[in-house]
């Protein structure tokens, strides 16, 4: 018979974890639960404006509005304005 120790037990749920917190302030927990959802917004903000802008790409192309490098080349300046914009901190200091 194998018996675990507590402290392998939590190095286990240490080592699977998505997310730690070192600290024993349950305010952090509070703070992470304020950037997770700030983090999500992002998100789901930046993938609402990709799908439409490409969707208006496809459809500005389809009808011969846009030339083919065009649409391409709005694609990937769209693409890297979004990444841009995805890099700056959610937590003003």
């Amino acid at each position: 018979m194998v018996s675990v120790a507590m402290s392998d037990a939590s190095d286990i749920a240490r080592e699977t974890a998505d997310v730690t917190l070192r600290s024993e302030d349950l305010r952090d927990l509070a703070e992470l639960r304020t950037l997770s959802t700030q983090l999500m917004d992002r998100i789901q903000a930046n993938y609402r404006f990709i799908v439409a802008f490409n969707t208006s790409l496809l459809a500005a192309g389809f009808f011969g509005v846009l030339a083919p490098s065009t649409s391409a080349l709005l694609h990937n300046l769209s693409t890297m304005a979004i990444c841009a914009k995805s890099m700056t901190p959610l937590k003003q200091n």
